[in-house]
This record gives C-alpha cells, sequence and structure tokens, in this order.
C-alpha cells in the first residue's frame, strides 16, 4: 500500500493527528477491486497458461500469480477494516500488520516481474538474433524463481531487523528508507528506462518493417515478437501510471521522514492523494487481463476457446441433468 504503509512508527502515538479516519467507502471500493481482481487474474491464469512457449507469457504467469495474492491479501485486508466496530485510523495500519506485510510482499514480486519482462523485451527487440541466447526459457524461469526468492528473503531480513531495531530504539528511521526505495522507487525508475528504451526500439524495428515488399513477407514468428512487444509496452505503460504517483508520494514521505523523527510530530498530509494512490495501486494489479485480451490475439483466442469449453460443458450438463 502506498502511504499508508510507509508512516513512521513512534513511541508517542499522541503525535499523530486523531481525525485522519479512513473512510468506509475506500474500504468498499477495496473490496470490489480485490474481488474483481481475484477473478480476472485467474482468468490471466488460465490463458496464460495455454501459451508458455514465449518466454514474455512465462513472466506474465509469475506477475499474475503475484498480482492474484495481492488481490486476495487486499480482498482480507478491506473485510477485515469493514467488520471493524471501531473506526478506523490511517495509523492503525502499520507495516508491521501481517496481511499488510504479505500485501506489499507480492506487490513487490509484480514490481521485478515488470522489469524482468520489460528487459527481455527489450533484449528480444534490440538483439533479435541473439534473443533465443539472452532470454532462453530456463534463464527466464530461474530470473522469475530468483525475483520470488530475493523479494521474499530481503523483506524478511527487513522486518527482522525493524522488530530488532523496535525493541531497542525508539528512532530506526533508516531501515524505513530501504524498503520503499528497493521495493517501489527502484523498480519504478528501471521499468521507466527501459520501456522508453523499448518504446525507441520498438518504433525502429517497425519502421523497417515498413520497407518490406508485403507484410506477408514477415514470418509467423516476427509477427508474434511484435504482438508480445506491443503488449508488454501497454503493460508497462498501464504499470508506470498507476504506479508512479504511489511513487512521488513515497519521495515526499522519505524527504520529510527526518523532519517527522526530530519533531516527533506527524505532519498532515494530503489525505486524498494517500486514498488515490492506494486506489490506483490496487487497480495496477487488476486491469491487465483487459490489455491481454484486447491487445493480444493469442491470448484472446485462448480466452474465447477456454470460455467455449465452459460454456459446452455447462450446457451438456444441464441437458444431462433434464433428462
Amino acid at each position: 500500500m502506498n502511504d499508508i504503509y510507509s508512516q513512521v512508527w513512534t513511541t508517542e502515538t499522541s503525535a499523530i493527528p486523531p481525525d485522519l479516519a479512513v473512510e468506509p467507502e475506500l474500504f468498499k471500493i477495496l473490496c470490489f477491486l480485490g474481488t474483481l481482481g481475484i477473478i480476472l487474474n485467474i482468468l490471466n491464469i488460465v490463458t496464460l497458461s495455454m501459451s508458455t512457449e514465449q518466454v514474455t507469457y512465462k513472466i506474465l504467469l509469475g506477475m499474475t500469480v503475484a498480482d492474484l495474492l495481492v488481490n486476495i491479501t487486499l480482498f482480507c485486508l478491506s473485510i477485515i477494516f469493514q467488520t471493524s466496530p471501531n473506526t478506523v485510523k490511517i495509523y492503525h495500519i502499520m507495516p508491521i500488520s501481517l496481511i499488510s506485510i504479505l500485501m506489499r510482499l507480492f506487490a513487490s514480486i509484480s514490481n521485478w516481474s515488470a522489469v524482468l519482462m520489460a528487459t527481455i523485451r527489450l533484449l528480444v527487440v534490440t538483439f533479435p538474433l541473439k534473443a533465443a541466447i539472452y532470454a532462453s526459457p530456463k534463464r527466464v524461469k530461474v530470473s522469475i524463481g530468483l525475483i520470488y526468492i530475493l523479494c521474499i528473503g530481503l523483506q524478511v531480513l527487513f522486518y527482522a531487523m525493524v522488530a530488532y531495531w523496535l525493541g531497542i530504539l525508539s528512532n530506526f528511521a533508516l531501515l524505513l528508507y530501504v524498503f520503499p526505495i528497493l521495493f517501489e522507487i527502484l523498480p519504478m525508475a528501471v521499468c521507466l528506462v527501459l520501456t522508453v528504451m523499448l518504446l525507441i526500439q520498438f518504433g525502429r524495428a517497425h519502421a523497417k518493417a515498413k520497407n518490406l515488399v508485403s507484410q506477408t513477407q514477415m514470418d509467423e514468428r516476427v509477427k508474434e515478437q511484435r504482438k508480445l512487444t506491443f503488449t508488454s509496452l501497454l503493460t508497462l505503460t498501464f504499470f508506470i501510471i498507476t504506479y508512479l504517483p504511489l511513487v512521488i508520494h513515497e519521495l515526499i514521505d522519505l524527504a520529510n521522514m527526518y523532519s517527522i523523527n526530530a519533531s516527533n510530530h506527524y505532519p498532515t498530509t494530503t489525505h486524498i492523494l494517500s486514498k488515490v494512490t492506494l486506489i490506483l495501486q490496487s487497480c495496477n494489479h487488476t486491469g491487465n487481463f483487459f490489455i491481454y485480451i484486447t491487445a493480444n490475439s493469442t491470448l484472446r483466442k485462448n480466452f474465447l476457446q477456454k470460455f467455449a469449453k465452459v460454456k459446452t460443458a455447462v450446457c451438456a450438463g444441464r441437458t444431462a441433468s433434464s433428462v
């Protein structure tokens, strides 16, 4: 989550303004997005699992699993606070909350998976003849596994350090710099640079394709790679649009962190911006299904094929029960 995650912990709870309540409507929106995200990401997993011959689909599948876990934890978080008899304040949702920890963990895996996808597509577009070497299925699988292992391992280490320092020191703001930089700001910055580079290289490749006598000269493999690059660009653009406000907010929080600890006073932040960034982040882990289905004919075909099979099975079941 956004600035709600990055609130600085303080031993003086009276320094936090008591009026920063989270409206129930926000949790209803998050509950809806979480439910929708669970459904759409399950459909994504089913659709992507039918096209694992391309390494990009493997990366998208790994990212979709992380997005599904984000939406499950988001749904649980919204339900817990919706059913709470007490008024929910911003500082009630702390980074040491188990569900908040899990949600941020899965979100960080999704973020770095987006960076991996941008890297692979840039290598494929820039060095098409060596793509089979640089982006082999084995290397991509290892890379996806490393993202999961490193994100989980580093965050376990991070929270262990926080728990240790929390017990003996009241000022450990330096530790709180590491998390948003490593798992939110850094992947966004890298992804932004790679996306711009990929867009430039894709434009150059498209210009070269126009020099062909006819589009029929392009074999199916080249067409598939162009389709994958276009889908990746849309996915990365959606990620940047929905996560950039969060990163800006994190940078503002990091800039104010020293003054917060020096004065032991919690500043009045833009509460509306906090809620908007949280909703946008939730949309990021929910909306990729629409990109895949509209921009990629292969995934759309897989989805319709699976939907047709399910529809046929349901109709056959109804017919058998009515006999």
